[in-house]
């Protein structure tokens, strides 16, 4: 099954951040990593295959081979990682 969004969404795959703080041995706890971004890898649209921050609670969550994919609109895009 392949997913084709519609209408300005993109598809986006999230990724885990990573728990640590720059170069430190320092981890962040769980209960401070709860924030309203979202971050992963943008599988369609204008940012293809870029890693992307977008609001978290502004799309609709698919689970397609085991992974969390989320369906957002594109208005909904906060950054691009270069």
């Amino acid at each position: 099954m392949n997913l084709k969004p519609v209408l300005g969404k993109v598809l986006i795959e999230v990724k885990k951040q990573d728990e640590k703080i720059g170069n430190t041995k320092l981890v962040i706890p769980s209960a401070a990593q709860e924030k309203e971004l979202g971050f992963g890898l943008c599988l369609s649209g204008e940012y293809k295959d870029r890693q992307v921050y977008f609001k978290k609670y502004s799309g609709d969550e698919i689970e397609k081979d085991g992974k969390t994919i989320f369906v957002v609109d594109e208005e909904d895009l906060l950054a691009v990682v270069e």
